[in-house]
């Protein structure tokens, strides 16, 4: 029976639809404002750009008045008119035209925009301009103008300050620079006052001159940041309060911003210059107001069509979507329905072997595992008649173990009926590594049964070979009672007996030594025989059946196997080590948890 709920083309279908919409509208999104924001940010660097240029005309052209200032200042000619005493005005006029026209023909410098008035020691009046038999006087008394003199020879400022000239428009601002003239250019005798003046419309002009649209608004602040000294705002768009509001608002620095004012949405970017031509360079800021409402429009216009292109993506999306649940579905349907229906009797699978994809892949797969459960019934029943063949068989060869312990203990009886003690003593330690191969209570024996095991080994091997080997145990009485894995000790010695000692007449000594070193039982075998070379020594935990089969009587098979069977119960980390020189002997040293006797056959069972 099927669980319940929603159906699985229903799921994958809005799914698939989930993971289109989504990921589609956060892309729409995000490529929206950062079409927007890249849209933005080039018009406001294109923005400043053309305010940096006009920053840069600005800075030439109070450049420009500075130089005027210093071919005033350090003309000689002048020099010589104001420093004569005897020198009547007339002259000294003369001179001075001679002097400005001598910058326009030598094309030095355009003096149509640049008001040039110069003051002699008599108060005298010089100028390219023309005075209307006024008296100009009083600029000598501003503050400006009188430090200028303190300053001998040095420009001081006067930035957007009402016109001096009489017949001036009253709302018309002056940006000017006054120095004073000495008999050696900026040392010795006070000669003349030097001021040098443009109109503020000029630096407007050079404004507008990089606008980016002519229904624009511009207003430069000075570094006090109140009122600005400079604007351009056709249509009065900008109220004092909105521009207020934006000095507030933008942070140091260059950056833009969208504000309302009116009916309209203006993009704002903002720009800091320094004003230098002989200022310490005084910090001005700029601010640009763009005309965004036409942008936007045509932002507007193209998110229209960017939003039908998306929702024609998204129609065809659903209808795609139908199609590949349709047919994802439909064959994972058909694979159920033989699923629920599978027995081991003869079916007919209808199902589509032939398909590339993962579905014939899955059809395939199914099938084979159709196939391999019927053949592992097979072999169950096969099995099963084979092992109740041979059941009696296998209780009847349990009994050949027995059959042989008895019949030792009937030769040991004779034995000592004849006082024959070595072959009493060779039986009873037979019999003891029989009893203690036959005990199957438990895979884990103390340290203890597995040296006494050792210890008859020995002693039938020394039976053999006549007392050649010579075991000395040094193992602490308080760690025989630990638990090791059975017959872990025997293929090692073993080893020792057959191959360490061969060849050589010197009495075997094999010393089993037992210690706990960092909660761990170690144990080591070590031999005085002949010893093997590294190469054996680096492979001989590696050996396989192939040694036997070609000659090679050897048992490194058992070592072998006992580290194996160590890593296997205990893990990794444990196992055996072999250290061996040629002619200096062997140690196989044993790592090995440390278990007590208070650990049981389950804990055993764990470990494995």
């Amino acid at each position: 029976m099927h669980g319940r709920g929603v159906p699985l083309s229903v799921r994958m279908f809005l799914i698939i639809l989930l993971c289109i919409i989504i990921p589609l509208y956060l892309v729409f999104g995000y490529v929206k404002a950062g079409y927007e924001k890249a849209f933005k940010e080039e018009i406001s660097a294109k923005i400043i750009q053309n305010i940096s240029k006009s920053g840069e005309s600005i800075n030439l052209t109070l450049q420009k008045m500075a130089n005027i200032s210093n071919v005033l200042v350090f003309s000689d000619d002048l020099n010589k008119a104001f420093s004569a005493s005897q020198q009547d005005y007339y002259a000294n006029m003369l001179t001075f035209d001679t002097v400005v026209s001598n910058l326009v023909v030598n094309n030095l410098y355009d003096t149509s925009d640049v008001i040039i008035t110069v003051f002699d020691q008599q108060e005298r009046l010089y100028t390219n301009w023309s005075i209307n038999y006024n008296d100009y006087a009083f600029l000598l008394k501003e503050e400006w103008v009188r430090e200028s003199v303190l300053q001998q020879g040095h420009i001081v400022w006067d930035m957007f300050s009402p016109p001096y000239i009489i017949e001036d428009d009253r709302e018309a601002k002056y940006i000017s620079l006054a120095r004073s003239m000495q008999s050696y250019g900026v040392v010795g005798d006070y000669l003349a006052t030097v001021i040098i003046s443009i109109r503020q419309d000029t630096l407007s002009d050079l404004l507008l001159q990089y606008t980016y649209n002519e229904d624009d608004c511009i207003f430069i602040c000075g570094p006090d940041g109140s009122e600005p000294v400079l604007k351009y705002d056709l249509h009065h768009a900008i109220s004092a309060d909105v521009l207020r509001e934006v000095q507030k608002k933008v942070a140091d620095g260059s950056g833009s911003m969208t504000i309302s004012a009116g009916k309209k949405r203006y993009l704002v970017s903002d720009y800091t210059f320094p004003v230098v031509g002989g200022l310490d360079e005084i910090p001005f800021r700029v601010y640009y107001f763009t005309d965004y409402q036409r942008v936007e429009n045509q932002l507007a216009q193209i998110f229209n069509w960017a939003t039908l292109c998306v929702l024609a993506a998204f129609i065809l999306a659903v209808f795609l979507s139908g199609v590949i649940v349709n047919r994802i579905v439909q064959p994972v349907k058909l694979l159920a329905k033989h699923m629920d229906e599978y027995s081991l009797e003869e079916q007919n699978i209808q199902l589509d072997m032939d398909r590339q994809d993962e579905i014939g892949s899955l059809n395939r797969s199914f099938y084979a595992m159709n196939e391999k459960i019927r053949n592992l019934f097979i072999q169950l029943n096969r099995e099963y008649e084979v092992k109740e063949k041979y059941r009696f068989e296998s209780l009847r060869a349990q009994l050949t173990p027995h059959f042989l312990f008895n019949t030792l203990n009937t030769i040991r009886w004779m034995a000592i009926i004849r006082k024959a003690d070595n072959i009493t003593e060779s039986i009873d330690a037979l019999t003891n590594m029989l009893k203690y191969s036959m005990n199957r209570g438990s895979e884990l024996v103390s340290l203890k049964e597995e040296l006494n095991h050792i210890k008859d080994y020995v002693y039938i091997q020394n039976c053999r070979y006549g007392d050649r080997i010579d075991v000395q145990m040094e193992v602490d009485d308080s760690i025989l009672q630990c638990k090791v894995i059975k017959f872990i000790l025997q293929p090692v010695v073993e080893n020792a007996v057959m191959h360490a000692f061969s060849g050589s007449d010197n009495q075997g000594i094999v010393r089993i030594i037992g210690e706990i070193l960092d909660e761990n039982l170690i144990l080591y075998v070590k031999d005085n025989g002949v010893g093997m070379s590294a190469e054996m020594r680096e492979h001989l935990l590696d050996m396989d059946e192939d040694l036997h089969q070609r000659g090679k009587r050897l048992t490194g098979i058992g070592l072998k196997n006992v580290n194996e069977r160590i890593r296997v119960t205990y893990g990794e980390a444990y196992g055996l080590q072999i250290e061996s020189s040629e002619g200096e002997g062997t140690a196989v040293i044993y790592t090995l948890p440390l278990l007590g006797k208070e650990d049981t056959d389950e804990a055993f069972d764990d470990c494995r």
